[in-house]
């Protein structure tokens, strides 16, 4: 399976109540976990500082008093896993971190067999689809979700490829102060092994190109060969840095 991303992840409003996007002190926010209603996920906005320790037990209070079940982290660095295992979060996904830090592509290495074509907001049900059966229900993406992704960058890029009148894969990529960001990487699994994911990064990174960005950073799982294949292939390399995401049972 080739699907990568960045987890950064809905909403039923059933009980327990799921809450809505909030920020608190500008670093931590939390948010509904796509698809399950007792899940919650917390998100560390800025990942070069972290949070007091004061500052996530009363969050966890708050998601406490609300019903929740679970609190799921957005990706942590190394520090930030260590802060959030002292309170009691265990690792339920590690990630490789990896980075270009320079794009050298020409046009015709992003000359594709299949027509990559830009993903309007309207055709985001056709995304959650794919991504859903690419990652399945836990990790999938829900349209909150990809939402999220549109404005958490100044400028996004959504394309996709469709096959037999069926949206085949799609990336969503972001730039913001000068670095890139895959921030997703789909294909459905009856496409895959086509090339259509290569041909949906090649799209990316000339795009990334063309905005003279000066490096480009992904996050896949750490056991998924064919993503982190692709992505050096392409000249990422893999940082020393694992990343985790991490979970915490509320009694």
């Amino acid at each position: 399976m080739v699907a990568s991303d960045s987890h950064s992840t809905s909403d039923p409003s059933s009980v327990p109540r799921a809450p809505r996007p909030e920020s608190t002190r500008g670093l931590l926010r939390i948010c509904p976990w796509p698809g399950d209603p007792d899940t919650v996920q917390l998100l560390l906005l800025d990942h070069r500082t972290l949070p007091k320790i004061a500052e996530v037990t009363s969050i966890i209070e708050r998601v406490r008093s609300r019903g929740a079940h679970r609190i799921r982290t957005g990706v942590l660095f190394p520090q930030a896993t260590e802060l959030f295992g002292s309170l009691g979060f265990v690792t339920v996904d590690t990630l490789a971190l990896l980075e270009l830090t320079r794009i050298r592509l020409t046009s015709s290495a992003a000359a594709s067999p299949h027509r990559v074509r830009a993903i309007g907001p309207f055709r985001w049900g056709h995304a959650v689809a794919v991504d859903q059966a690419a990652f399945g229900s836990i990790w999938g993406y829900d349209r909150r979700a990809l939402r999220s992704m549109r404005s958490a960058t100044p400028l996004f890029h959504a394309r996709g490829v469709r096959q037999n009148h069926r949206l085949a894969g799609y990336v969503m990529a972001g730039i913001g102060d000068r670095t890139g960001y895959i921030q997703r990487l789909a294909v459905h699994p009856d496409f895959q092994r086509q090339g259509i994911a290569r041909e949906l990064v090649v799209d990316a990174l000339m795009w990334m190109q063309d905005h003279s960005v000066s490096s480009v950073l992904v996050n896949t799982g750490l056991h998924n060969t064919a993503a982190l294949q692709l992505y050096q292939e392409l000249g990422f390399e893999i940082s020393p840095e694992v990343l985790t995401v991490a979970e915490l049972t509320l009694s």
